[in-house]
């Protein structure tokens, strides 16, 4: 939260030492190591290592490929270059453009799903074990869904500003949504067996961690207060100026109801709590809210061991939505309508196009979109359709992936002023013995690579 959540954004600082090394170094090495244990995979059954048939190599080599090409797209997403890990790459495979990184990742899913596609369902061996991804997906069918939802996802993570949004492939992320997902994927997280999310342990460390700043919650709000935070100058948004951070009021199901802290807390959101106590948050300027976020409380509670949604359907609905009113096609709406009625929205299942307005009705105005020309005056708008499906995407994604809020935000235009659009290569990566030369990269201090202000003016 420190080098990363200054208004207006700090840059990125990959110096040695940095204090942001953990965050920085931890995707891009994660994501390397497997990617390689994947590509000796692929090398071992080419060089004549079988698991017993056809149909189980088959599998196999179609699970590493799926493991190699989202790999490489995540990097290509989250860093301004990347080392494209392959089969054959060797020990330091040489720096490229994120753009390279993102074409061979995308074509590593095609490969995968295309192994897919050729194996004999009465072959032997085929099924895949329930161990691979640990969340009951072994039938070919469904490794296919899993497979095109995240190709669709990948594919719509790579953009940098919403100029490079337009020219997705917009065509085929909505067939790979389409024919994706159709349940959440939930992983069975066990952190004796290796399968960990161990920081959701400081989401509830104290009540200064994951405070929910009214930026984006503030959104939900349904007294038109927020407006009166946002024409606050920024460093006088505190705790009780205005005081609407303590009390947000909104229809959204998945925040507490009540008209006072107390009632507020009584009753709490699925996935948002008015605390109890404020404890050492209660100094707070604009980041302090009252609200929590208590979604994953009882996964936390029991050891973090339990299901976990990694990829949820109403993700891959949204994906679906997104593809929908970028082609001028219909059917976002209804998509958009299964989640947000859900939340005690009103219903848009009929509306089809980007700029269909909602409705300026009570639940029909939620989220309220705010907007400024100059970071100052800010005015509050009832939702397109487009803003609409934004909103149940962040409200569902929360939290659930690396980068999750982050590349949606991008691709839409929706980030603060000066917000870096990606990471530089970890320091370390050019201190390897295997690195002939380097390329020190010390942030986009002369704001290369930052966002402008966004959407909402922030």
């Amino acid at each position: 939260m420190g080098p990363r959540g200054a208004m207006p954004r700090n840059p990125v600082d990959n110096s040695r030492g940095n204090g942001g090394t953990a965050s920085l170094s931890g995707p891009w090495f994660g994501l390397q190591v497997a990617a390689k244990i994947a590509a000796v995979g692929i090398q071992t059954i080419a060089a004549g290592t079988s698991l017993g048939s056809v149909g189980a190599d088959l599998r196999a080599r179609s699970f590493a490929y799926f493991c190699v090409g989202l790999a490489n797209t995540m990097l290509a997403a989250g860093y301004d270059s990347v080392t494209i890990v392959r089969p054959g790459s060797g020990d330091a495979p040489p720096i490229v453009a994120r753009t390279a990184g993102a074409t061979y990742g995308l074509a590593a899913l095609d490969t995968a799903i295309a192994l897919l596609d050729s194996i004999d369902s009465r072959a032997a061996g085929t099924a895949f074990p329930g161990s691979w991804l640990n969340a009951g997906v072994t039938s070919t069918a469904d490794m296919r869904r899993v497979m095109r939802s995240h190709r669709a996802r990948m594919r719509i993570s790579q953009p940098r500003n919403p100029t490079e949004a337009a020219a997705i492939d917009w065509a085929s992320v909505l067939a790979d949504a389409t024919n994706g997902i159709t349940a959440d994927l939930t992983v069975n997280m066990n952190p004796s067996g290796g399968w960990a999310m161990f920081w959701i342990a400081q989401n509830f460390a104290g009540p200064n961690w994951h405070v929910m700043t009214p930026f984006v919650l503030g959104m939900a709000d349904t007294t038109g207060a927020f407006a009166g935070w946002l024409n606050t100058a920024l460093q006088n948004r505190s705790r009780d100026n205005p005081s609407f951070v303590a009390v947000m009021q909104t229809y959204d199901n998945r925040m507490p109801t009540g008209a006072s802290r107390a009632a507020q807390q009584a009753a709490p959101g699925r996935y948002f709590e008015n605390r109890a106590s404020d404890g050492d948050a209660n100094d707070g300027g604009w980041g302090f809210s009252a609200y929590s976020n208590i979604r994953f409380r009882a996964f936390n509670s029991a050891g973090r061991v339990g299901a976990f949604p990694v990829f949820t359907v109403v993700e891959n609905r949204m994906i679906q939505a997104e593809a929908l009113m970028r082609l001028g096609q219909p059917g976002a709406g209804a998509l958009i309508a299964t989640s947000r009625s859900a939340a005690g929205l009103s219903n848009v299942a009929a509306l089809n196009a980007t700029t269909d307005a909602v409705g300026t009705v009570g639940n029909q105005c939620v989220p309220r979109v705010p907007s400024s020309s100059n970071g100052t005056t800010y005015t509050l708008a009832c939702p397109t359709l487009f803003e609409a499906m934004k909103w149940e995407k962040r409200m569902e994604t929360q939290f659930t992936y690396w980068g999750s809020w982050f590349f949606d935000s991008r691709r839409w235009g929706d980030l603060a002023d000066a917000t870096p659009l990606q990471f530089p290569i970890p320091w370390a990566e050019f201190d390897a013995p295997l690195r002939a030369s380097s390329r020190p990269w010390n942030g986009d201090s002369a704001r290369d690579g930052a966002a402008s202000r966004g959407t909402y003016g922030y």
